[in-house]
């Protein structure tokens, strides 16, 4: 049986992809918008103001419950420690709230809550997904959607869960918003998406089961709520280009449109009827708007931010408890915490980290260095909270014991030394069998007692203060690592630099963007390629032996090259040898300043490259044939470069490179400057088209995503490796999309693989920010083929994605373990495989990939420098296929 999964809100209809989380930025309200009123209770509107709201919003890294007076005072949590909860639906005393939970093995049932006494009921329990409960206008009933006994159906029972009957089968296999009922009770509006992906809005009636037709069109029409009158219909739709929201008679006529932004969904009724609220979304905050019917201006409702499924009168406004929906960290918590900077400082930073997180040490080895300034100006105080993540980083727990006892001996500065060395060896520690060694070595190394520390870490002296932080994440649904709040603003991930300038800036009322110049004799002089008119000029300090600078030269470099090309962009190389840690990156500086001698710009682009190409070839005691072998390759005269070589006469334009970086700041490589910005480290591409398109005024055409195909051998694969057409998959084990496209799509996929025409790369892109199983479900794939090889790899693949449920729970290993047993492989082999974590690094690897290419939801292909995102039909890949060919 095919297994429905569950789609969030909008995301239902507007995509069709597992999302990452990243920072929210506000973007500019279009110009066609209408126009929107400060933001304060005092000039919400009076009729927005009465009434009892219930909402799902954001919290911290997920979508809770809330309930709310109308002018968003009263703000109460409703769900309770559900991994996801949605679809609230206030019963029409305004009493109880009916809403969706992710409860127990990762079923979606129905809960009720009591505002007053606080008791929460679960209405419907079992493996089906019953779904966004609607109160009828008595409140006796409560329908809602389900896929009981295989069928997506509309379903009625009792409000107390009883005498639970099906009404009627949808024909499509999309759950849709349900919609309302009818003020008599006698009908309810839903929207349905049929098999051929037609959206149709219909009503039917609850007591005889007939169905009307009353809007049907290819596009989204959706969200249906009749008006308290029973007269007319709110619903947002497509209907001319962006999301807005409209409205119709009940039959279907007279549709008008009420928002021109182009990104407003689900709006509902005020309970007389004279005007509705919306949510409009802006990037990727949820902004919840009033508008009276027949005005031209909205209302934000202050403080909150989510979607409104439910408005009901309400005898007794909901009395302020001091909750906020953004969480707080607790104070006592901050106070015996390691930190760094004042502690008067206007803004506080809580990062949440893991040590033996990758993405934890970018943060602390790129963005921190940054903002190191701002903590010694006393604008930001830093504070560290630890989150050790077991199932993914088995020695991150240790890690924190360690500088918690590093900071025992010497306050905070040993702390933070202590912090800098455990991500500098983290690849020492992180899976060992035994850590303990290199912590104590690190700890001597810092002037610490090595011994000593370690005796810390055995007895486990801090292990209530690393728990307290793992608690305190808890309680602020905060799941994944690094995650930063600051203020109400959460951060999830490794973000740029420019995110954290961007929130901190914000809350102390200045723009912290610094501005750079380079010297421009430096540039003058410098080897550069592109037009020296172009309106902009990027400049990088550089270093032949850095893998990152690497990195840069074959990923990034060839989706700028267009723009160098079309006299947008040059590009400009400055040396910055770290010699300390890349003894030849001098020397190879200097080689290819030798080529340039020889052969002007052209030849030192020549040799650039090759340098990078061969980085591992030169990189040993004497480098020396090499670059002559290099120079030879690049129609050089070798004898002449190794000659040039001996005579050091680049050494110190070099130097004057070295000393121009220090003079700006630079401490590691790659470094940009670009329009008098600051770019560290390998930044994906877009990082420098957000500058570039600040600079020009004007949008840029997205780059053609590159892979590349030694990255790719390393995941599997089935088809013809000389097939005319690859497929390559980004994709989650947990993802309820993923999942769809596994039975749906790809077995139309099959036959074109199996005659030879495509071949199908499957890469690892597990969000455990939203899905904390799926990490160790890509390594199960990965141990199973260890096994049995890539036939057993495929089993092991189909296994997990038709089991996908039973999985998705705390005992994930002995499911994985059954699992492998039923493809006759050594099921507890197996379970110690994943446990050791062996395919650990693979799986970070496409991660990394991944985020390389911009990959932000699952499942995303790349066919053939084409993107696809999301659970794409068949016929999609049947488009791109078509034009690959050239038909």
């Amino acid at each position: 049986m095919k297994r429905l999964r569950f789609l969030l809100f909008a995301l239902v209809l507007v995509l069709s992809a597992c999302g990452t989380s990243t920072t929210s930025e506000r973007q500019p309200t279009p110009t066609n918008a209408p126009e929107v009123k400060a933001s304060s209770p005092a000039n919400t509107s009076a009729e927005a103001t009465t009434g009892r709201v219930a909402f799902m919003g954001p919290y911290a890294q997920s979508f809770q419950v809330f309930v709310m007076n109308a002018d968003g005072s009263g703000l109460r949590l409703v769900s309770d420690g559900e991994t996801e909860s949605l679809f609230p639906s206030l019963s029409p005393d305004g009493r109880y709230v009916a809403y969706t939970a992710v409860v127990g093995n990762n079923n979606l049932d129905i809960v009720r809550y009591d505002l007053e006494t606080e008791e929460r009921t679960l209405l419907t329990s079992g493996p089906d997904i019953d779904s966004q409960p609607v109160y009828s206008p008595d409140g006796t009933r409560i329908a809602f959607v389900s896929n009981r006994d295989g069928r997506l159906g509309l379903f009625i029972m009792d409000a107390n869960g009883q005498n639970v009957r099906r009404l009627i089968d949808l024909e499509g296999e999309t759950i849709n918003p349900l919609g309302n009922w009818s003020p008599d009770g006698r009908r309810l509006v839903f929207a349905d998406t049929q098999r051929d992906g037609t959206q149709t809005i219909r009503v039917v009636d609850v007591e005889t089961g007939e169905v009307t037709t009353l809007v049907e069109r290819n596009g989204v029409d959706t969200a249906p709520t009749f008006s308290p009158d029973g007269t007319r219909i709110l619903f947002f739709s497509d209907r001319d280009g962006g999301m807005d929201v409209y409205v119709m008679d009940t039959d279907g006529q007279n549709v008008q449109r009420l928002t021109q932004d182009g990104d407003s969904i689900y709006p509902v009724w005020h309970p007389e009827g004279d005007g509705f609220l919306f949510t409009r979304v802006d990037h990727e905050r949820f902004v919840i708007f009033w508008r009276g019917l027949d005005e031209t201006t909205a209302t934000p409702i202050p403080n909150v931010e989510g979607v409104v499924t439910s408005w009901v009168t309400a005898s007794e406004p909901l009395a302020d408890i001091g909750f906020e929906q953004k969480p707080r960290v607790s104070e006592a918590l901050l106070r015996d915490a390691p930190a760094k900077g004042n502690p008067d400082a206007p803004v506080t930073i809580v990062a949440l980290s893991d040590y033996q997180c990758p993405f934890c040490k970018e943060f602390a080895e790129t963005t921190l260095p940054e903002l190191n300034t701002l903590i010694e100006e006393g604008k930001i105080r830093l504070v560290w909270l630890d989150l050790p993540l077991d199932n993914l980083h088995p020695n991150a727990r240790a890690a924190a014991q360690a500088a918690h006892c590093a900071r025992a001996q010497g306050g905070d500065d040993a702390y933070w030394a202590m912090h800098d060395a455990l991500f500098a060896e983290q690849a020492t520690w992180g899976n060992a069998p035994d850590p303990l060694p290199t912590f104590a070595k690190l700890a001597q190394q810092a002037g610490l007692d090595g011994k000593a520390l370690r005796d810390c870490v055995v007895a486990e002296t801090y292990a209530e203060t690393v728990e307290a932080g793992v608690q305190e994440a808890k309680r602020l649904n905060v799941t994944s690592t690094p995650t930063f709040l600051i203020g109400d603003t959460v951060i999830s991930g490794a973000q740029p630099l420019d995110v954290f300038y961007e929130v901190i800036g914000e809350a102390l009322g200045e723009d912290l963007r610094p501005t750079y110049t380079v010297n421009a004799d430096i540039v003058a002089n410098a080897p550069a390629k592109g037009d020296p008119d172009a309106p902009i000029t990027v400049v990088e300090f550089s270093d032949y032996q850095c893998p990152f600078c690497e990195r840069f030269y074959q990923e990034t470099l060839p989706q700028l090259q267009p723009l160098i090309d079309e006299g947008k962009v040059r590009l400009v190389y400055v040396d910055f040898p770290l010699e300390q840690i890349h003894p030849q990156a001098r020397m190879a500086a200097r080689a290819a300043h030798c080529a340039r001698e020889q052969g002007g710009d052209e030849a030192y682009w020549a040799m650039h490259d090759l340098l990078f190409d061969n980085q591992q070839a030169w990189g040993v005691a004497n480098p020396v044939p090499v670059f002559a072998e290099l120079a030879l390759q690049a129609g050089l005269d070798p004898k002449a470069l190794q000659a040039c070589l001996e005579s050091t006469r680049y050494d110190e334009t070099v130097t004057s490179g070295l000393r121009e970086g220090l003079r700006l700041g630079v401490s590691g490589t790659p470094t940009f400057f670009i329009g008098g910005e600051r770019l560290v480290g390998a930044q994906p591409v877009s990082a420098f088209f957000s500058i570039f398109e600040r600079l020009l005024g004007e949008p840029l055409a997205a780059p053609t995503p590159t892979l590349d195909e030694a990255a790719l051998a390393a995941f599997p694969a089935k088809g013809d490796p000389n097939a005319p057409i690859t497929v390559v998959e980004f994709s989650d084990y947990q993802c309820p999309f993923c999942e769809r496209f596994y039975q749906e799509t790809l077995p139309q996929l099959e036959p074109l693989i199996d005659a030879g025409e495509v071949r199908f790369v499957y890469v690892d892109f597990p969000l455990t920010n939203i899905h904390p199983q799926a990490f160790d479900a890509a390594q199960a794939a990965h141990c199973a083929r260890e096994q049995g090889g890539d036939a057993a790899y495929w089993s092991m693949h189909n296994a997990l994605f038709e089991a996908q449920a039973e999985w998705s729970t705390n005992n994930a290993l002995d499911v994985f373990a059954a699992l492998a047993a039923q493809q006759w492989l050594d099921g507890e082999a197996l379970r110690t495989c994943v446990a050791e974590g062996r395919y650990a690094a693979l799986v970070e690897q496409g991660l990394q990939l991944g985020m390389q290419l911009q990959v932000s939801g699952t499942p995303t292909f790349f066919v053939e420098g084409e993107r696809l995102v999301g659970a794409q039909p068949f016929s999609a890949f049947e488009a791109v296929f078509a034009r690959v060919r050239g038909e």
